[in-house]
């Protein structure tokens, strides 16, 4: 990766990070996979359970702002945010969070 690139993905890769923890300490019980996929250049957001995903509406209100903040500081990254998926490549696993 290039410098300018590599300080990019730092960039967005820290304010991931950032957003991940705020969420968690926001929302009992949840758990957020954070990778990101050098083939497709996707930073990947996995949440589990489901149920708060999908079922919580103040993570649901945090899901919101996080993908407006995301855009509107990266128009050129990509974002996925999903429940997990044996699709997801999560193999290059950057970080991990959860609450109790």
């Amino acid at each position: 990766m290039k410098g300018y690139l590599r300080a990019i993905f730092m960039e967005v890769r820290n304010f991931i990070i950032k957003s991940i923890d705020r969420i968690v300490q926001g929302v009992k019980g949840i758990t957020m996979k954070y990778a990101h996929d050098p083939l497709t250049d996707f930073h990947i957001i996995e949440v589990q359970p489901e149920s708060i995903r999908r079922g919580n509406d103040e993570y649901m209100k945090m899901e919101v702002q996080l993908w407006s903040d995301f855009y509107s500081r990266y128009p050129n990254e990509n974002l996925l945010i999903s429940d997990i998926d044996e699709l997801n490549d999560m193999s290059n696993l950057v970080y991990t969070q959860m609450s109790f």
